[in-house]
């Protein structure tokens, strides 16, 4: 691969705009990193019973990790970026730079891996949402059936619509 004008001036305009997206996405993970850790707090486990606690701790510690880790990819990318950036911008400043040189190379990998993040990151980010959604829609649909049940039990719960009701003594299910 051969560096070229056209090439050198590709990457000196496209690696400042993934950079931009970079310093937005990274503002992002460290505010979300600093709110989970904020939200967690001891306290929050209420007895055997309560899976809310550990599970909503363990759900912060996730989000806190993934945050920090994204973000450290971020600042990986940032930076191979910016060295792109700059030798692109050399090279271009250089009229007689080589134009057989792993720049070349090494411009167009940091160009596709940060477009191609870009592009990732909000994909992953709307998979783990859902999966999320979803986990919490099952657990509140769990608890909420245990709790029925227990009420249903000592009688506290009018039954829905087509369930049957017990039968009090002295009742023959004729009409009278």
């Amino acid at each position: 691969m051969e560096m070229t004008e056209g090439f050198a001036a590709t990457v000196a305009a496209v690696a400042p705009v993934i950079i931009l997206v970079g310093a937005v996405e990274l503002g992002f993970y460290v505010k979300t990193h600093k709110e989970t850790n904020r939200e967690r707090h001891p306290g929050h486990f209420r007895g055997p019973g309560d899976i809310a606690g550990p599970l909503k701790n363990v759900q912060l510690a996730v989000r806190s990790v993934g945050a920090a880790l994204s973000g450290l990819i971020w600042c990986a990318f940032m930076i191979a970026l910016c060295w792109a950036e700059a030798k692109s911008l050399a090279w271009l400043a250089d009229p007689a730079a080589p134009k057989n040189s792993g720049d070349a190379e090494f411009c167009l990998i940091a160009l596709n891996v940060g477009l191609a993040w870009v592009a990732l990151v909000p994909v992953l980010r709307m998979i783990r949402r859902l999966i999320a959604g979803f986990l919490e829609a099952k657990l509140q649909r769990e608890e909420y059936e245990r709790e029925r049940e227990r009420m249903l039990r000592a009688g506290r719960v009018p039954r829905l619509r087509g369930e049957e009701q017990p039968r009090q003594s002295g009742q023959t299910g004729l009409a009278e």
